[in-house]
């Protein structure tokens, strides 16, 4: 079989829909008829899956561009084993959740970018389906974690853990860019008036000579946050992969002195993916500037919407809604080692929080 036609397809449908096919499953407003099946990815798939996943997109409830099938482009990824697994009816593609290998466990997701996306209608019948699937892909391993946009009950009835994460940030672009503009707090309105006085020219990069510009003050960045610095390969690989990111730099006084990368699905969400910035740019407000000349530039690609990728303060500044997020997590192992590892490590941070209040209040005392 050819690496572009590496699939796992399963062999029986899911226990919720043998016995439900005949006459049809009817969740929410939409009745499905057939059975789902899932099927496991590990590269491009066959031009028939692909087109099916690209028209999943349009109907999907999270259209975001890891799962769509570019996901298999990311040069991040290429060690990881990534995968998706497609639950389809039909031959109609109704949930993808993609993932990497990685720590003995399947991931499946970040705090604030979910991998999951499902048709609205289909949710409830197709769970069970893409479960199996990952279950199967997960054979060795000794954990699989998956963050979702919403609660999920199958989940938590398959075993699952549930935990809720820190909120995201989702901006409603069909309010059209008055609506959205006046969203913005204050403070981050007066930042981008500022920042247009000072003279921040906002650019799309395009060239090779714009990333390695970037490049250098993503660089800095991360050496002065301690953080691990990508490969200049790597980082000029990723943001050559223009029909799903872009990369929007500030100039000051006629040097790139910030940028901003947004990861998109054409018609889909757009995501505020990262930024980086010189020390020396604080000042300028550049920052403010390159997320609302993001925001601009997908209105115009005429995205529906867009996320932030987090709910911090500076993000819950730029308006919006906040979407709850929820981690969920099997452990696979005997005795559930890594739940009650996890356990413990939680409740020792809670006594060591109380001790130090504590200890604060009788000092004081």
């Amino acid at each position: 079989m050819s690496k572009q036609q590496n699939v796992i397809v399963s062999e029986r449908p899911s226990v919720m829909n043998r016995t439900s096919a005949s006459s049809g499953i009817e969740s929410g407003a939409r009745s499905v008829v057939g059975q789902p099946v899932y099927r496991i990815v590990h590269a491009l798939p066959d031009p028939e899956t692909e087109s099916a996943w690209r028209e999943f997109l349009q109907r999907a409830d999270f259209p975001t561009h890891y799962v769509s099938p570019e996901f298999f482009r990311e040069p991040f990824f290429v060690d990881m084993r990534p995968f998706a697994v497609l639950v389809s009816v039909d031959g109609r593609v109704m949930a993808v959740v993609t993932g990497i290998h990685e720590r003995k466990g399947l991931v499946c997701g970040v705090t604030g970018r979910p991998q999951l996306a499902m048709d609205p209608g289909c949710a409830n019948v197709v769970t069970e389906s893409l479960l199996q699937g990952l279950r199967r892909e997960a054979a060795g391993e000794e954990l699989i974690t998956v963050f979702a946009w919403s609660q999920i009950s199958l989940f938590t009835a398959g075993g699952f853990s549930e935990q809720r994460e820190q909120a995201t940030v989702m901006l409603d672009l069909r309010l059209g860019e008055h609506a959205l503009f006046k969203q913005l707090a204050k403070g981050r309105k007066s930042d981008v008036k500022f920042a247009l006085r000072e003279g921040i020219e906002i650019r799309l990069a395009t060239t090779q000579e714009e990333f390695d510009a970037f490049y250098q003050i993503y660089a800095d960045w991360s050496r002065r946050k301690g953080l691990k610095i990508q490969g200049i390969e790597i980082m000029r690989a990723a943001l050559g992969l223009q029909s799903n990111r872009k990369l929007f730099l500030a100039y000051w006084k006629g040097e790139p002195v910030a940028g901003t990368i947004v990861r998109y699905v054409p018609s889909g969400i757009a995501e505020y993916a990262a930024n980086n910035s010189l020390h020396e740019a604080r000042g300028s407000k550049a920052n403010s500037l390159l997320v609302w000349s993001a925001i601009q530039w997908a209105l115009k690609e005429n995205l529906g919407r867009f996320s932030m990728g987090g709910g911090h303060r500076f993000l819950r500044h730029f308006g919006g809604s906040e979407v709850p997020l929820y981690r969920y997590r099997l452990d696979l192992t005997f005795l559930q080692r890594h739940r009650h590892g996890e356990w413990l490590n939680t409740n020792a941070r809670r006594l060591v929080r109380h001790l130090r209040r504590r200890l604060g209040r009788e000092t004081r005392a």
